[in-house]
C-alpha cells in the first residue's frame, strides 16, 4: 500500500469488552490535501490576484499534496 493510501489517524481496537472495530478515517493524501486547501482558501488575496476559482484551488491542493508525498516517500526510502 502506498504511503498516500495509508490512514492518517488509524484507530484499531480489539478489546475484551467491546467488539473489534477498525476506523481508518482519512487517508494521508486526503488529510494533507484538506490542510493545503485550507491554507490556500485562507489567503483570500490569492484569488483576487490570480483570478483562481474554487476548482483551481482544489486542483492546486491536490498537485501540492502529491508532490509532498513523492518527496516524503523518497526520504523514507533513503533511510533503508
Amino acid at each position: 500500500m502506498s504511503n498516500s493510501k495509508k490512514p492518517a489517524f488509524p484507530l484499531l481496537y480489539d478489546g475484551e469488552k467491546a467488539e473489534s472495530f477498525c476506523n481508518e478515517g482519512l487517508t494521508k493524501r486526503e488529510y494533507i490535501a484538506t490542510n493545503i486547501l485550507q491554507g490556500l482558501a485562507a489567503n483570500y488575496l490569492r484569488e483576487t490576484l490570480t483570478g483562481w476559482d474554487s476548482d483551481t484551488f482544489v486542483k492546486e491542493a491536490i498537485v501540492l499534496t502529491d508532490k509532498l508525498l513523492i518527496e516524503l516517500d523518497k526520504e523514507a526510502n533513503s533511510c533503508l
